[in-house]
């Protein structure tokens, strides 16, 4: 069985403190330069063809969906030729496993999204993690009611075995 941060936690331990230890863990990989293990990486350059088409070749037995918040359009099928427009539509179809992949710019209220975003279990959000997620921005909030720290505006409600990668996160109305 591969290492997984989450599977040398205690179990009783609570699952914000877990969620917060993984993410800690994930970012401080982030943060020295090296690429995760659990992350599929794109070039800038991908993000700049005018098709994933190397990118969904490695996935093939994962769904992969993109995400493009100027040309994308909701009732598309979020493919390379027709991404969708916003992170919460791939969300909403998005099945466990799936890597969903976000072009450059700025995911916010003013292009669609509905905040808070919530991942799904098993699912990949995955910007451009080479430049750390310049360019891509998810800023926004909405509440989220907690059931350990009540009522809160949070921009990103986690999920088990969800990632989010290579993105810049603004909560402009952080609490």
């Amino acid at each position: 069985m591969p290492y997984s941060v989450t599977n040398h936690l205690p179990n009783r331990m609570c699952p914000r403190l877990r969620f917060l230890l993984v993410v800690g863990c994930a970012l401080t990989l982030l943060d020295r330069g090296q690429s995760p293990a659990f992350a599929q990486t794109l070039s800038a350059a991908d993000f700049a063809a005018p098709n994933l088409t190397a990118a969904t070749q490695a996935t093939t037995h994962q769904t992969v969906l993109l995400v493009d918040p100027v040309a994308g359009n909701d009732a598309a099928d979020g493919s390379d030729r027709a991404p969708f427009k916003t992170i919460t539509q791939a969300l909403q179809v998005a099945p466990a496993g799936a890597v969903i992949f976000l072009t450059p710019g700025t995911y916010s209220q003013e292009t669609g999204e509905t905040f808070p975003l919530r991942l799904k279990p098993g699912v990949t959000v995955q910007g451009n993690t080479e430049t750390r997620g310049q360019g891509i921005v998810i800023q926004g909030s909405g509440f989220f009611l907690s059931p350990t720290f009540a009522r809160q505006k949070v921009a990103i409600v986690g999920a088990d075995r969800a990632m989010l990668a290579g993105v810049t996160v603004k909560n402009p109305d952080a609490q």
